[in-house]
């Protein structure tokens, strides 16, 4: 198993998000990773070669890269697994929800009214199974979606 330290893991770009930062904090003072804190939020399941592994341990990546953050009822969760009040990682989220849904049982969507993601919409799927149209015809969505290709041009930019 290839495992990571907390410490050493980094959010992308120069300033880092105030949620990643906290999360990051609160996980070493734990002394908590991110697969054990993805196991005592989702649960564990069985991967394709019989391994018992942590749920959503991606999901708790891009938390602490600051690519995306947790819906309402898993920041709960999270909290009660950290061992902190829900408050304490409500008043570090980047922006105020205005309207959270699911769309689907496996689909969080999250609209920002302010901040830096003002008029945009944050989409997190776990393992949805989609027929092969659904997927190309999302993607094509996504590839033509004004945020998504600054944000893809200003990534090829800095590199």
């Amino acid at each position: 198993m290839n495992v990571q330290p907390i410490s050493s893991i980094k959010a992308e770009g120069s300033s880092e998000d105030a949620f990643a930062s906290t999360l990051r904090e609160l996980m070493i003072a734990k002394r908590i990773s991110a697969s054990d804190l993805a196991r005592g939020v989702w649960g564990t399941t069985t991967d394709g070669r019989g391994y018992e592994v942590a749920k959503n341990r991606d999901r708790v990546g891009h938390y602490l890269a600051g690519r995306s953050h947790p819906s309402k009822e898993n920041l709960g969760k999270i909290a009660k697994v950290l061992g902190v009040k829900v408050e304490v990682l409500e008043r570090v989220q980047p922006t105020p929800v205005v309207r959270e849904m699911k769309a689907a049982k496996d689909i969080d969507v999250i609209f920002y009214t302010e901040g830096p993601n003002k008029g945009a919409a944050s989409v997190s799927a776990s393992k949805l199974l989609l027929s092969l149209k659904t997927v190309m015809e999302f993607m094509d969505l996504v590839a033509k979606d004004p945020i998504y290709s600054a944000k893809t041009k200003d990534k090829k930019k800095s590199k």
